[in-house]
């Protein structure tokens, strides 16, 4: 970039077409917001400090023309466009009104707008002078006092005076009044007028030049006759054209006047308030020129303009260009390049620098003096005596206040590579050669420090405070002192890469390698690596203002760390810090010297701050560095979603299955607008800020549908913070499987599943079960057919034989004791016959076989109820011979154990269920022998549990209050009944449906058909 060596103190920085500017700059504004409004011959532009946009019309519309002479923004937010080829436009958020001679306008080109204090818009135009006011634009004359037939220029100063430069003369209208002024001044073409600092009208014009006017609206007022022409100027001599004919002129903060100069490029007066009223700015005044020769890109420069943060910026017909003050002040007299660097060396209260050729003292602001002994080199430093030591091709040179000397160096010390040095506190300094370790230079010898033979030769080393000697490596930091070394490693934190600067005072401990710089709290390090920020990165200079501050010379540049925000780094180490950076904008000539023995910056006695560059050396006071305390303005531009471009609008909506999106902010600040650093969160995703250092963008993805606000802050790059930021609101419509009752459907299917899988494996396992209990039937009723033909009918036939065995004795008492026996055998053929019988399914109802068994168990001695309510059904045959046992169970019981003399049986049969209740009068079950374990040692009541589980049914046993025992079973209808029963109900559900089917089919076949 070149710099502004016609302006001084200024940085220049040209954007020209090629960097993205557009062409042809005719007119420049800011806005309230910030942002630069360029009006150019290829139509509306913003700038936001780094890209350039056009403005965005609503679709359909249109300007009148591209080619804009003149602009103006309104407080309302609406921006008028005078147009080159005749005609004006009113803007409104992206809407066009356009306006022509038809709309009251004069013909011709439309050069400038001005506000008065009424509210009414004034254009000067190429045939004359037009007012817009409630809507409508009238051209204003004689009734007015105005009758001249061109308007090169109008301008509305502080106290609200009307001024407007016509082709002939300057005329100006005071405030409420309706009658224009003549006071009498001559004008050239091209004429304009503005006011400085003091209020003073300044004009520029061909025939005088520039120069400040006295107060003009101190003359009488003129008479009420009317108005006669303006008078046609009587032919002169040619005149020598005026020096200094501005096309524009501004009066910035710092006092100066900036003039446009057509084929001339930029000009500055220091001190406007120099120039006395009357007079015309002379050579004499000795005005900065900034032209081709310094860098501008074009000759051809018309607007200039000031914004809110102090840069200075002009257009041209070949871009834009910014004036930028510094705030570092380097010395010309060793500035550029140079193949041995720059020497910084503490000398008096200011500082010995040098180049390879030319050594001075410098105090500002003391002119430079030349120093008068040799050129040190720029590995040069001072010792605590005052005494300067440097290395030269190989030799050892000191430097006192009564000669320079050479000392003897080591041979191996003479052949090694110097990695740093520094004082020692005393007349000597420390010197780390490479694959050697540490030397201690004094005057009366050089030799390798015994002590620290052991250590690794330091890449940057400093003394502390206390006189102790801090040494820095990769990634490792010792402390030396009274024979005793700590040392800290990348366990603790470092991770800085190879060493290049460390610096210690009684504040902390800071130190950088080629990868970051890492700050000391006492117990570990923090680094702040360069991936993180690239202002962290090959730092090899640290110094600590008198305030504290920490101030870093980098591959960026300068970088400012202020005490207060490394106070609050300590507390928080994970957050980011927050620093300044200064960089050839601000007079910083190149970046931070590399591969140094010695620190790059360096504190001289005043407090002043010095840095040696690649280009030079350069200086700036703490105490007085002006800071941009002017927050920026965050915008949100748009959010993108795939293809899809949408407004930052109040309650956006997205569509529907929107997974990913893309948001695209800036901060508007002008200076430096690159520096800019960001952070953002979006609320329900991210738990806290990003940092996202200058990028612009943040992208999410697999959003989900629901509502959203991202919130994005900016710095400017003086890191000062917009807490305020900008925020953008959104919703992401739910797809339909996205919504809720999707979702509730979803979780009812599943749960439905669920249980239709339930279902189908305790059905499968009930089959099993049936499978089984079936089995085991057809094996009892095969051992019972086996008993019955084969034992039962064997064992019938020897009693028939016994008995005619008994028939033939004749001794009465054998034959009554035979006779007992075979009576006893057929009692115990009947009871076989019973259990051969209960081996067998029984197909006949429940009922009967309750009735049957009860009957048997009380033989007539107790009274028997059963009762059966609703449509007795069939029943499985397992479930059937479970419920008998159950019931037998029960029954013999109730009258073995409980003694009871009445019994009640009961069955419920229900559709869904089927019950059965067995109830005597007895004395009841011990309450500890209810459960499903029943008596210990004795398994009835256990076995009637474990029968009802096998049903996949429930046993109820319980004492009543009226005395006696309940037992119920409860058996579902589709374990209980008999398939028969159920197919038939299905076969009804069937019918039923098929009968509602047929119509609804019939309708659907109907509608297809049409």
């Amino acid at each position: 970039m070149p710099a502004a060596a016609g302006i001084r103190d200024y940085a220049f920085t040209p954007l020209a077409v090629n960097d993205g500017a557009p062409a042809d700059i005719w007119t420049l504004e800011q806005g309230p917001n910030g942002l630069l409004w360029l009006g150019t011959g290829m139509g509306l532009f913003r700038f936001d400090g780094l890209r350039f946009a056009p403005y965005p019309v609503r679709e359909g519309q249109r300007l009148p023309s591209t080619n804009i002479n003149a602009l103006k923004l309104m407080p309302d937010g609406d921006i008028w466009l005078g147009f080159y080829g005749g005609g004006a436009a009113r803007l409104h958020d992206g809407h066009v009104q356009a306006f022509s001679v038809r709309d009251g306008l004069p013909n011709g080109r439309i050069l400038h707008f001005a506000q008065t204090g009424d509210g009414a818009l004034w254009a000067a135009a190429g045939t004359g002078l037009a007012r817009f006011l409630d809507g409508h634009w009238r051209t204003v004359g004689a009734d007015w006092g105005f009758q001249d037939p061109a308007v090169d220029y109008v301008y509305v100063d502080r106290r609200g005076v009307l001024w407007v430069c016509t082709s002939r003369r300057l005329l100006f209208l005071l405030p409420g009044e309706r009658r224009f002024r003549d006071p009498g001044v001559p004008l050239a073409r091209s004429a304009v007028v503005a006011e400085d600092l003091d209020g003073r009208l300044w004009l520029s014009e061909g025939l005088q030049g520039t120069r400040p006017l006295p107060d003009l609206t101190e003359a009488p007022p003129s008479t009420d006759a009317p108005p006669a022409p303006a008078p046609a100027p009587a032919p002169t001599p040619k005149a020598p054209p005026a020096f200094a004919t501005a096309k524009q002129m501004l009066f910035a903060r710092d006092g100066s006047v900036w003039l446009t100069v057509a084929g001339s490029g930029v000009w500055r007066l220091p001190a406007a308030a120099a120039i006395p009223t009357g007079r015309a700015v002379t050579p004499q005044d000795r005005p900065q020129r900034f032209e081709r020769e310094q860098g501008l890109s074009s000759p051809v420069v018309v607007p200039v303009i000031e914004d809110r943060e102090g840069t200075v910026w002009v257009g041209s017909n070949n871009g834009l260009a910014s004036f930028q003050r510094t705030r570092l002040q380097d010395l010309p007299d060793l500035a550029g390049a140079s193949l041995s660097g720059f020497v910084m060396v503490p000398h008096g209260d200011g500082m010995l620098v040098a180049n390879a050729q030319t050594a001075v003292e410098v105090d500002p602001p003391t002119p430079p003096r030349e120093w008068p002994g040799p050129v040190p080199t720029r590995d040069a430093l001072r010792a605590a005596d005052g005494a300067v030591w440097w290395m030269t091709q190989g030799r050892l040179l000191r430097r006192d206040a009564h000669a320079t000397r050479e000392l003897p160096m080591p041979e191996a010390m003479r052949q090694g590579a110097v990695l740093a040095a520094w004082p020692d506190g005393g007349s000597g300094i420390w010197i780390s050669v490479e694959d050697q370790g540490l030397y201690l230079a004094r005057p009366d010898g050089v030799r390798l420090d015994p002590r620290l033979r052991e250590l690794k030769a330091p890449q940057a080393m400093t003394v502390g405070p206390d006189g102790a000697l801090w040494m820095a490596h990769e990634d490792e930091v010792l402390r030396w002192s009274d024979d005793t070394l700590t040392r800290w490693t990348q366990q603790d934190g470092l991770a800085i890469g190879r060493a290049t600067a460390i610096s210690m005072t009684d504040r902390r401990l800071v130190v950088a390698g080629e990868n970051g710089v890492a700050f000391f709290d006492g117990r570990r390090f923090t680094t702040l690596t360069q991936s993180m920020d690239a202002v962290y990165g090959h730092v090899t200079g640290i110094v600590e203002s008198l305030s504290g501050d920490v101030w870093l010379n980098g591959g960026r540049g300068v970088v400012q760390v202020r005490a207060e925000d490394l106070r609050a780094f300590a507390e928080r180490p994970n957050t980011p810090l927050n620093y300044r950076l200064f960089d050839r904008r601000d007079g910083l000539p190149g970046i931070a010297l590399q591969a140094s023995m010695v620190p790059t910056a360096l504190r001289d006695h005043r407090g002043r701050l010095w840095f040696a560059t690649n280009r030079g050396v350069a200086w700036l006071d703490p105490a007085s560095v002006p800071r941009n305390n002017q927050p920026p303005l965050t915008e949100i531009h748009a959010l993108r979603s795939g293809e899809q471009l949408f407004r930052p609008d109040p309650g956006l909506v997205l569509p529907a299955g929107t997974r990913h999106v893309t948001l695209s902010y800036t901060a508007i600040t002008l200076a430096a607008a690159d520096r800019a650093r960001f952070r953002y969160r979006l609320e329900g995703v991210d738990p806290d800020w990003h940092e996202a250092g200058n990028v612009r963008e943040a992208t999410y993805a697999n959003l989900g549908p629901g509502s959203y606000r991202f919130q994005v802050i900016s710095a400017n790059g003086d890191g000062v913070w917009d807490t305020r930021g900008a925020t953008l609101e959104f919703q992401i419509e739910p797809t339909w499987t996205q919504t809720r009752s999707f979702v509730w459907g979803l979780v009812a299917l599943v749960l439905l599943l669920a249980w239709a899988a339930y279902r189908m494996r305790t059905r499968a396992i009930a089959r099993q079960v049936r499978w089984r209990m079936e089995e085991r039937l057809r094996e009892r009723e095969r051992i019972a057919r086996e008993l019955h033909d084969t034992l039962l009918q064997g064992v019938q036939g020897l009693v028939l034989q016994f008995n005619g065995v008994v028939r033939r004795v004749k001794e009465p008492e054998l034959n009554d004791r035979l006779e007992r026996a075979l009576g006893n055998a057929e009692r115990l053929l009947l009871a076989a016959r019973d259990r051969v019988s209960d081996l067998r399914s029984h197909a006949g109802p429940l009922s009967e076989d309750l009735a049957a068994a009860a009957a048997a168990h009380s033989d007539g001695r107790v009274a028997v109820q059963i009762d059966v309510q609703g449509v007795e059904r069939a029943l499985r045959p397992t479930v059937q011979d479970e419920l008998l046992m159950i019931a037998r169970e029960a029954l013999s019981n109730a009258l073995r154990h409980a003694g009871a003399s009445q019994l009640g049986l009961w069955l419920h049969f229900e559709p869904r269920r089927m019950t059965l209740r067995i109830v005597d009068d007895g004395r009841g079950v011990p309450p500890e022998f209810i459960g499903p374990d029943g008596r210990p040692g004795h398994h009835g009541i256990k076995g009637m549990f474990e029968r009802a589980r096998r049903l996949h049914g429930s046993l109820r046993l319980r004492n009543r209050p009226e005395g006696g025992t309940e037992v119920e079973v409860r058996v579902l209808g589709s374990e209980a009944y008999a398939p028969a029963a159920r197919a038939q109900r299905r076969r009804r559900l069937r019918a039923v449906v098929s009968r509602w089917a047929r119509p609804l089919r019939a309708l659907l076949r109907r509608r297809l058909q049409r």
